[in-house]
């Protein structure tokens, strides 16, 4: 292959310069193969994690502090590029957190996946990292902080492991891309504006441990068709689903004992709204279904009529 790239380019000077040039320039690299201390092809010289044959493909690029029990992530050249794998141990110790903004700007990552002893992610850790297409958590990690992929707007698949509780506010806010996301059974709690202005999500599974719903944490999600609330969760937050302007149709759990203001308002296609057979529902916020659904989809349904009436009678004057 050598000789015909020589002979190919033997009549411009240029091209064989070049080729003499990225000759001697891997000789160089390969005398230096030596010295390579986990034999992972990459000399020491040039190797963040010399003594690591487990790190990530990228690591020349990360900053991180070590105190001898664990390793914490904290920053990242935002010129780095291609699939980030953020490795279980660096040099035996385990990498257990992602510190906030590591990662934030890194217009060129593409994928990302989170080691196994990895337990926090920090708030904007991957803030506008806006080609990044991929997200796979870890099942080590706990919580997901504030912002942490904060319009992220290329990402179109994220799995959460089943170790995280928690999902902070504006975590995948305006991440445009994302098509469908499953909050696992472990997680109790969904962020304000968690998930807001994620204009594409068609499909949201919520997990049964998920007690409360917060504040806008859904909002402007226009292609969203349906949502099914499960048994566990007690409250829906002002604006949770406010403006998700294609929802037809909402199952809302029995444990579910107030609707906030607005939680519904201004979901034009909602023609129906099923409540269970034991639903403990105790209070519909003013305005909850704000330009929504009718009063007589509602009225069918088993719900405490004396609140359903008397709000909905507010909406018409």
């Amino acid at each position: 292959m050598l000789r015909f790239l020589v002979y190919s380019n033997m009549k411009n000077p240029l091209s064989l310069l070049l080729l003499i040039f990225s000759f001697s320039h891997f000789i160089s690299f390969q005398g230096n193969a030596d010295n390579d201390t986990d034999g992972d092809g990459v000399p020491d010289v040039i190797d963040a994690f010399p003594n690591d044959s487990t790190e990530c493909s990228l690591a020349s690029f990360i900053t991180y502090t070590d105190d001898g029990t664990s390793v914490t992530i904290t920053d990242c050249d935002v010129l780095v590029s291609g699939v980030m794998v953020i490795p279980d141990t660096i040099d035996g110790v385990p990498v257990t957190s992602i510190e906030e903004d590591a990662f934030s700007d890194c217009s060129q990552l593409t994928g990302v996946t989170i080691g196994n002893n990895v337990t926090s992610i920090g708030k904007r850790a991957f803030e506008a990292c806006t080609s990044l297409t991929s997200v796979t958590i870890g099942v080590s990690v706990t919580s997901i902080g504030d912002g942490a992929f904060y319009q992220c707007d290329s990402l179109t698949s994220v799995t959460i492991g089943n170790g995280v509780t928690s999902i902070g506010e504006y975590t995948f806010y305006r991440c445009t891309s994302l098509t469908s996301i499953t909050i696992p059974d472990s997680v109790t709690s969904i962020g304000e504006s968690a998930f807001q202005s994620c204009s594409s999500l068609t499909s949201i599974t919520i997990g049964e441990s998920v007690t409360s719903i917060e504040e806008d944490a859904f909002k402007y999600c226009s292609s969203l068709t349906s949502i099914t609330i499960p048994d566990s969760v007690t409250s829906i937050g002002m604006y949770a689903f406010s403006r998700c302007s294609n929802l037809t149709s909402v199952t809302i759990g029995d444990s579910v004992t107030n609707i906030h203001t607005y939680a519904f308002n201004q979901c034009y296609d909602l023609t129906s709204v099923t409540f269970g057979e034991n639903s403990q529902l105790t209070s519909i916020g003013l305005l909850a279904f704000y330009r929504s659904v009718s009063y007589t989809h509602l009225r069918a349904h088993e719900t405490p009529e004396h609140l359903v009436c008397r709000r909905l009678d507010e909406k018409k004057k």
